[in-house]
């Protein structure tokens, strides 16, 4: 998991990163890799949860936004968590987050 700290400025409203996944894995249903991001605030938000499989890979990064306004003013953690299992192989690169 990666973690960090963030004062949300009163005039932000969106968490924006870059993301890029490869997956060996092919049936959802069976994959035991997952990818999250989390905002916590006292409690966790989860604002985006994904199963990774083959058909989530992209051969570029792509540009990913969430809508955060609810917690403009305060402090909040931003988790980026990855779960993988033993079986077949995942990778989930991130690059370029902010907050505006």
């Amino acid at each position: 998991m990666l973690s960090q700290t963030v004062d949300v400025p009163d005039t932000a409203s969106i968490l924006k990163y870059k993301l890029r996944v490869a997956s060996e894995e092919t049936d959802a249903a069976l994959s035991g890799d997952i990818f999250q991001v989390i905002i916590s605030a006292g409690t966790d938000t989860i604002l985006n949860s994904m199963t990774l499989t083959t058909g989530l890979q992209t051969s570029t990064f792509g540009a990913k936004d969430h809508d955060i306004s609810r917690f403009r003013g305060q402090t909040v953690s931003v988790q980026f968590y990855i779960e993988t299992d033993s079986t077949l192989l995942s990778t989930v690169r991130i690059d370029d987050v902010a907050i505006v």
